[in-house]
């Protein structure tokens, strides 16, 4: 698995196999000793998370809205997990969040593919973080999320379910 991933990514993840932990100024302080910038560190840490190597915990109050740092990350123990144990593995979304996951959902099926910059954009002013709804909508199955190349697409599930809804919706408005 670790073979997989960024020269970077894997050098952060040796300096987190020997502390277990990292708080936001020691990631930082590895940052700036590799000359990263704050923006690839956030790459670098969605990188790690997405393969399910590292914990994001909290969100770094100094970060930027579009690309968020956490206050600590932590080595995540690799096991075998049960049916049972993915299911409850399921994103929980915050009450903000839910407040806007159909927006959100709206949003992707009527754009159908869009950019994920240009998303968090549209939203930034709305949702602090918008990584826990996407999750979400993937593990539905309600979107394609490519983060290589940034972009997420509506599934032929939600594009339906978006018809649905609004030609229920328009019969209302006659």
């Amino acid at each position: 698995m670790n073979d997989k991933i960024s020269p970077l990514a894997q050098s952060l993840l040796d300096l987190l196999k020997t502390k277990k932990s990292l708080t936001i100024n020691e990631i930082l302080e590895w940052s700036k000793s590799k000359n990263v910038n704050k923006l690839v560190l956030s790459t670098i840490i969605g990188e790690l998370d997405e393969k399910g190597l590292i914990i994001q915990v909290g969100r770094w109050a100094g970060s930027e809205p579009l690309f968020p740092l956490p206050e600590r990350i932590e080595l995540k123990e690799i096991k075998e997990k049960s049916k049972e144990e993915i299911k409850k593995e399921e994103t929980i979304l915050e009450k903000d969040q839910l407040q806007y996951l159909d927006k959100v959902k709206e949003y992707i099926a009527r754009y159908y593919s869009v950019g994920e910059l240009r998303l968090r954009l549209d939203f930034a002013d709305k949702i602090k973080e918008i990584d826990p709804i996407l999750k979400k909508l993937t593990e539905e199955g309600l979107i394609v999320w490519d983060k290589e190349i940034g972009t997420i697409t509506a599934s032929e599930k939600l594009v339906e379910e978006y018809k649905r809804q609004k030609r229920f919706v328009d019969y209302f408005k006659e």
